[in-house]
Parts: structure tokens; sequence; C-alpha cells
């Protein structure tokens, strides 16, 4: 990201020089190499500087923010999960009581956590219960 604004720093230089798209990005491409900006990124940025733009930074994007995740939901997660050590919440109960979606509370639980969940943990017994079924069957032969 702090490449691409010092970058931007220089598109918006040459255009004060007067240097044409083409110019800019061969003027870019010796001083960063294989780091330059896409060619239709330095040829949007050329053209926002010309049409007088002033900001380098990227305008304010729409839509929902990546706040998720925040510690103050993991350290809710991690809690629940805590104070129910002995009949683990589904993800869902967690996710509903939390107002999370299901998927980012699963992410906090296994990412930010390093915990498994119930379904992992049961998955993984169920594998290892077809091993042991198949072990013992042999076993008998």
């Amino acid at each position: 990201m702090q490449r691409n604004v010092e970058q931007r720093y220089s598109i918006k230089f040459c255009v004060k020089l007067g240097l044409t798209p083409s110019e800019t990005i061969r003027m870019l491409r010796l001083a960063y190499g294989d780091e330059t900006m896409n060619r239709t990124s330095v040829f949007e940025w050329h053209k926002k500087f010309k049409d007088g733009r002033a900001n380098v930074q990227d305008d304010a994007r729409a839509g929902r923010p990546v706040s998720v995740t925040i510690e103050e939901n993991v350290t809710k997660v991690g809690n629940l999960l805590r104070s129910n050590r002995k009949s683990k919440p589904p993800i869902r109960t967690i996710a509903q009581e939390l107002n999370l979606s299901k998927s980012s509370t699963h992410s906090m639980i296994k990412n930010r956590l390093k915990k498994q969940t119930r379904e992992a943990l049961l998955q993984a017994l169920e594998i290892q219960g077809v091993k042991m079924n198949s072990c013992s069957f042999l076993m008998e032969i």
C-alpha cells in the first residue's frame, strides 16, 4: 500500500512536468522495476491528477467495514467458549448470541483463537473411528 502511494506521488510529479501517461509508466518502470503499478492503474491515476485531483490517497469505499474480527469480538467469542467448556456451543449459537455471521465466528475460533471447532472435532473422530473399524476388521481376518 505504501509503495502505491509513493508511486502516485511520482505520477503526480510527472503530470506536473507535462509527461504523457506512456512516458510516466516508462519512468516508473525505471524507478520501481518489477514493483511498478500496473499500466491501467498508472493511466487512471495520471488522468485523475491531470483533471485536478490533489489527494494521492484512495477514496473512501462504501460497504460493510471489515471490523467484525476486531479484538473485542474475538475476546467475546473466547469468553463464550471458556464459559461453556463442557458443552461447547455450536458456532451458530455463538454467532446468533453475538450478532455475527457464522463464517466470521468460525474464522475467529479457528484462526485467531487457534481452537478446533465442534464440527472439525467430530469429523476427526469419525475419521479415526473409520480407521479403527478398518483395523479391527483386518485383525479378524
